[in-house]
């Protein structure tokens, strides 16, 4: 499992969880590794990592950052639901039209892009 060196830009100790509620890491002042599981909980919280450029971000911009790479991830998936609506691959479509969601998880990598999320988006791109 890939681990990166966090900490807190704050000197505040940050506490990152992974998804599963499974790993549990505090984060200090000092360089701390964290496997990937918990990194996303890691900067929404507002820690910094050693591979990030350039001046220490505060947590107001580190989230920020966050937003903006999240914007682009929905962005870059409504474009795919859209390429998938305008194909018509019965094999990608479900009964109603809307992409799979099992289609739409592979294509993010294994990041869960649930119905509801699916339906959020579909009815963005077709109105």
């Amino acid at each position: 499992m890939q681990k990166k060196e966090f900490k807190s830009p704050t000197g505040k100790p940050i506490r990152a969880i992974s998804d599963d509620n499974f790993h549990i890491y505090l984060i200090e002042e000092e360089w701390t590794p964290v496997i990937e599981p918990c990194w996303r909980s890691a900067y929404a919280q507002g820690a910094v990592s050693k591979d990030m450029t350039g001046s220490w971000n505060s947590p107001e911009e580190t989230v920020a950052k966050m937003k903006a790479e999240e914007d682009l991830f929905i962005s870059q998936l409504k474009d795919y639901m859209k390429e998938i609506i305008d194909e018509g691959d019965i094999e990608k479509i479900d009964t109603n039209g809307k992409p799979k969601t099992n289609i739409l998880t592979k294509w993010a990598n294994g990041r869960v892009i649930n119905a509801r999320l699916r339906d959020q988006l579909y009815r963005q791109i077709t109105k």
